[in-house]
């Protein structure tokens, strides 16, 4: 696993080389954590190539950047098959998988990129331009911007943004408030840097720019014709193949254990594969028992290694604070510490983890969110409903209206976390959150015309995997990285991503009474009495894992973000944002929120205001 950072010209020679040259020499700091091992630089007139390696197969090989007369490489990540590769196209594959890529890139050219099974991102140099693409699910991060005729390039956003000190996106800034995510679409929080999209090819030549999307998840459908019970056994072939390419390392590998069914599906199959596969867990705060418990609960079952460490008096702030200062980013969620502490202790022992992002987004566990669309298709077939009345009392309950402009309404009301309302008070008056908020909806508006054609859940689900889902893979991978360590997500496996998306939504998401199909409850209360989620993967684990388990409700890392709201934090969030040039919020607005909010007991708010604090404050 890899760092890059990078430059290429569009046109002819570099100017002012030296300049931008130690520009992106300053920027290794940001990308060391993520290639500790070994160093590598290469540059020509026309390029500038950063590489740092953290080594994890072929221990003595896989150096970059990769040279071949004009040919040159930058990669991140692992490719799977790439030994099958080498032999179906007749090549050297004692190297590593680096070598066989920039091998493959030589002879197929980018085509190649849709055979690949893998976790990647990389920048390939050729006679006939640049080339730069990313796996299907979003894995491995790649950032980029074009500024006059030059195409910078990056594994890290930090590391590009110190070469480009570029202006905020005000847009995606209120994105990333309201739904917890740092891009939007392309679109990253520093306006005029961009972020290949997963699954993403795009070119540069003599001839222009081509982008292309290699695998269209969610959108080429197949529809599988299995029985539940065929799909079932297929399914867990899939799985188990794709646990088992992922514990291939020659550096020491284990796992995350959160004790939920996805975490503990992972560990049931690589305990079958690897007799000394070690998970760990943490718990963070004075109630610590319920992460420890469920994940003691299933190593116990399966006779699996595990390592519990419980953290009783760590200070959230300091966490929250170091971890936006390394970052140089918001935080997208203030679990994101307990990624982050995990990925310490498991670095004690290990190079690789195993982790169970991408369930999810598969298999409808955000049940709440899916069955949302269930309540505009009866609020917009409400005349055919007998009790029309009670239904509509339930929206109110759950929405606090009853009108609705579209589907989309909906499915904003239940992805996003953070209202207009609060917004507007605590936002800067540079923010101009009618006009932004409606930039939103219409990016909300293309990602719902893509799907237009699929039913109402799938286009949900379809909705929530594109953008949910790179934002959780993107955290992974930065709070692995910074650890140097590096985290594989078996269920974003190609093969099971395309099997997963083509198989009946009744095997993921599963009504326990049918009957119960038209109540008059609204979605949130419907989904939690009547859904079985995830449904496909418990009925595989059922007798095979604890019952307790296997039944748990699922939920997020419980991290104490209640102490956020004492009234000497707020005093002193205030007296720090009186002092500090902000740009972001506006103190007025805070004071009276915060002043306010003193006695929630939830703290969610007063850590989205200190969450940007701190973000501005660094990046000032």
């Amino acid at each position: 696993m890899c760092g890059y950072t990078g430059v290429y010209s569009l046109g002819g020679r570099i100017d002012n080389k030296e300049n931008i040259k130690r520009k992106i020499l300053n920027s290794e700091i940001y990308i060391e954590n993520r290639g500790p091992d070994e160093r590598g630089f290469y540059e020509n007139e026309k390029s500038i190539l950063l590489h740092r390696r953290l080594k994890v197969i072929s221990l003595d090989h896989g150096k970059q950047p990769l040279v071949n007369g004009s040919s040159t490489l930058v990669y991140n990540g692992e490719i799977y098959n790439y030994r099958e590769l080498g032999e179906k196209y007749n090549l050297d594959t004692e190297k590593s998988d680096s070598n066989l890529l920039f091998q493959l890139l030589q002879k197929k050219g980018i085509s190649i990129t849709k055979e690949l099974d893998g976790m990647f991102s990389f920048v390939f140099i050729s006679n006939e331009g640049i080339f730069l693409s990313r796996d299907i699910a979003g894995e491995k991060p790649l950032y980029y911007s074009i500024v006059g005729d030059l195409l910078y390039f990056s594994s890290s956003l930090s590391a590009l943004n110190s070469i480009l000190d570029k202006e905020l996106n005000k847009t995606v800034v209120v994105f990333s408030m309201m739904y917890g995510i740092l891009n939007m679409g392309k679109d990253t929080i520093y306006d005029g840097i961009k972020s290949l999209e997963p699954s993403t090819w795009l070119k540069f030549t003599k001839n222009g720019s081509k982008q292309e999307n290699y695998f269209r998840v969610w959108r080429d459908k197949k529809y599988y014709s299995y029985s539940f019970e065929d799909a079932k056994t297929r399914f867990e072939e899939i799985l188990k193949s794709a646990v088992k390419k992922r514990l291939i390392s020659n550096r020491p590998l284990g796992g995350f254990l959160s004790g939920g069914v996805d975490s503990s599906a992972i560990t049931f199959f690589a305990n079958e594969f690897k007799e000394d596969y070690t998970t760990y867990s943490i718990s963070i705060g004075s109630d610590i028992s319920l992460e420890n418990y469920h994940a003691d609960l299933l190593s116990k079952s399966i006779g699996s290694n595990h390592i519990a460490t419980e953290y009783r008096d760590l200070s959230l702030n300091s966490l929250l604070e170091n971890l936006v200062e390394s970052k140089k980013l918001p935080l997208s969620t203030p679990n994101e510490t307990a990624i982050d502490i995990l990925s310490k202790k498991a670095k004690e022992f290990l190079t690789v983890v195993l982790s169970g992002e991408g369930a999810d987004e598969l298999l409808y566990g955000y049940n709440y969110i899916s069955r949302g669309g269930f309540d505009y298709i009866r609020y917009r077939y409400k005349q055919y409903l007998k009790n029309r009345a009670s239904f509509g009392k339930s929206l109110i309950r759950l929405y606090g209206k009853l009108e609705f402009i579209d589907e989309q309404d909906i499915f904003q009301f239940y992805f996003r976390r953070v209202g207009y309302d609060l917004l507007l008070n605590i936002l800067s008056p540079e923010y101009n959150l009618k006009e932004i908020s409606e930039e939103i909806r219409e990016y909300f508006d293309t990602l719902f015309a893509r799907y237009k054609e699929f039913s109402v859940y799938e286009r949900w689900q379809s909705i929530i995997f594109e953008i949910n889902l790179r934002s959780l893979l993107e955290r992974l991978d930065f709070n692995t990285m910074n650890n140097s360590l590096e985290a594989r997500a078996p269920f974003v496996d190609r093969d099971l991503i395309d099997f997963s998306t083509n198989i009946p939504i009744s095997y993921k998401l599963k009504f326990r009474s049918e009957k119960n199909c038209f109540c008059d409850k609204n979605a949130l209360e419907f989904s939690q009495e009547n859904d079985t989620t995830k449904y496909i993967l418990r009925s595989i684990l059922k007798r095979r894992i604890p019952k307790e388990i296997l039944e748990r409700p699922k939920h997020s890392f419980p991290v104490p973000y209640q102490e956020l709201n004492s009234e000497k934090n707020i005093n002193n969030l205030l007296k720090k944002l009186r002092r500090s040039n902000q740009s972001i919020l506006n103190y007025r607005g805070v004071e009276r929120c915060l002043q306010y909010l003193k006695n929630d007991s939830s703290g969610f708010t007063t850590w989205i205001v200190k969450n940007y604090l701190d973000f501005e404050g660094i990046i000032l």
